[in-house]
C-alpha cells in the first residue's frame, strides 16, 4: 500500500478508463490525470485535473477539463491504479487548481504539523491520514483503540510527542469521554526493543 507522503500535494495518474470517460471528453483516453490532498472530513482525495492516454509507462494529456469537479476519494480505488507523477511543469500549468486546493485546503498549520509526524504514521488510518487510532486504557477497564482526528501538536515530554485531537467514536468501556470530545494522547518507543506505542492520556 503506498503511502499518503507519496500522493499528498503531488500528481498521479490513475490508470480506470471509467473516470476518463467521466470527464466528458470526446478523445480518446484510458486514464486520468489528479492532483492529490487531504480533505480533513473525506480524507485522502485525488482532483482530475485532465483526461489522459497511457501507454506503456508514459502518458500524454488529451483533453481539459473547464465544466466538471471531478474527485475521487482514496478509498474508491485501488492503489495498483495509482501511477505517480515527477512532473514538476504540471504545477505550472495546473497551477491554478494546485492554488485553489492549497488556500482552501492547507490553511490550517497545527494540522499539516500533525501530518510531519512520521512517527504517527503506523497508527494512521491510510484513506484517512489525518485519523490515527489511539489506545484508551485504564484500571478495570479492557483496552480500546478509539480514531481520533488531529488537530494540534501540544509538544514533547521526555521521549513521547504529545498531541490532542477529536474523537471519532465512542469507547464501549466509560472512560468518561465520547465521540466528539477532545483528548490529549502521546506517542513514543516504550522498551528495548523499539516498541512503539500511540495511547491516550487519561486522567
Amino acid at each position: 500500500m503506498r503511502s499518503f507522503r507519496e500522493l499528498e500535494r503531488n500528481f498521479l495518474i490513475i490508470n480506470n478508463p471509467k473516470y476518463a470517460k467521466l470527464t466528458g471528453t470526446t478523445h480518446e483516453a484510458n486514464s486520468v490525470l489528479c492532483y492529490g490532498y487531504i480533505d480533513n472530513s473525506a480524507g485522502l482525495t485525488y482532483q482530475v485535473v485532465a483526461p489522459t492516454l497511457y501507454i506503456d509507462g508514459d502518458y500524454s494529456v488529451v483533453d481539459t477539463i473547464t465544466v466538471i469537479s471531478l474527485k475521487i476519494r482514496a478509498g474508491s480505488i485501488s492503489t495498483e491504479e495509482i501511477i505517480p507523477v515527477k512532473n514538476q511543469s504540471l504545477f505550472k500549468q495546473f497551477s491554478q487548481i494546485v492554488n485553489n486546493i492549497n488556500e482552501f485546503y492547507y490553511t490550517d498549520t497545527e494540522r499539516k504539523k500533525c501530518r510531519c509526524i512520521e512517527e504517527l504514521d503506523q497508527f494512521r488510518h491510510p484513506e484517512f491520514p489525518d485519523d490515527v487510532q489511539v489506545m484508551f486504557s485504564q484500571n478495570g477497564f479492557r483496552p480500546e483503540g478509539i480514531w481520533v482526528r488531529t488537530q494540534r501538536v501540544l509538544g514533547k515530554k521526555g521521549k513521547f510527542i504529545i498531541l490532542s485531537g477529536c474523537m471519532l467514536n465512542t469507547p464501549h468501556a466509560n472512560f468518561g469521554l465520547k465521540a466528539g470530545d477532545t483528548v490529549s494522547f502521546a506517542t513514543g518507543v516504550v522498551d528495548d526493543n523499539g516498541t512503539r506505542l500511540c495511547f491516550a492520556l487519561l486522567k
